[in-house]
């Protein structure tokens, strides 16, 4: 007769549980980080600022520190997730996404908070297609004599705003027309892109710049 074995948890290797010893310079940047201030931390890669930067949170979070006042910003989602599992098996508690964050991500808490705090609506992320597609609205809509009048600079023709690659290029570009963190609405659709200087349309559009 056959028999299984019924599941059960694995505990976790315990080279994973066992916290790496720092190097005097190091320790060094962890007690500095300690301090009231900024500290800055250089070094070549491999050189364990990324373990530094765990080791500080963990020594924030073992002296009693509101783990909502403390963020860790990591590259990448994968090395966010990376940092929180490591995080959360050395201080032996669950680490929450707000702890440790990407720059975009925490970025765009900060719209969101200012966004509530200023009775606006949230800002919504949208994808790179989705942003080319505001951004082609926003040249047809001058195409069609909408909004502002757009100054073009000479010898570039309005008609090259409605090529498929303007709305692209533009997106690129910072002192065209760009997309806003929340959906548009026709009103602000219309006056968006009326400001900045011609050269940049035209570098935007036929991918030379124009003095």
């Amino acid at each position: 007769m056959l028999r299984t074995t019924p599941p059960r948890l694995v505990p976790r290797d315990a080279a994973h549980e066992t916290r790496v010893e720092l190097d005097e310079s190091q320790r060094a940047a962890v007690e500095a980080a300690a301090l009231p201030g900024a500290t800055l931390v250089v070094g070549a890669p491999g050189t364990g600022k990324t373990l530094v930067a765990h080791e500080v949170v963990l020594e924030a979070l073992a002296g009693g520190a509101d783990p909502g006042r403390v963020l860790l910003l990591a590259a990448t989602r994968r090395t966010a997730a990376a940092a929180r599992d490591r995080l959360s098996a050395h201080a032996r508690r669950t680490v929450g996404a707000p702890m440790v964050r990407t720059a975009a991500s925490t970025a765009f808490s900060v719209l969101r908070e200012r966004a509530v705090a200023l009775g606006e609506p949230p800002p919504t992320l949208i994808s790179g297609p989705e942003q080319d597609l505001v951004l082609a609205e926003l040249l047809e809509g001058h195409l069609a004599g909408e909004g502002a009048p757009l100054a073009l600079p000479d010898g570039l023709p309005a008609e090259v705003l409605g090529l498929r690659g303007c709305a692209r290029s533009c997106a690129t570009c910072s002192c065209g027309p760009r997309s806003a963190a929340s959906p548009l609405s026709s009103s602000r659709r219309s006056g968006a892109g009326t400001s900045g200087p011609s050269g940049c349309w035209a570098h935007s559009c036929t991918g030379s710049t124009s003095t």
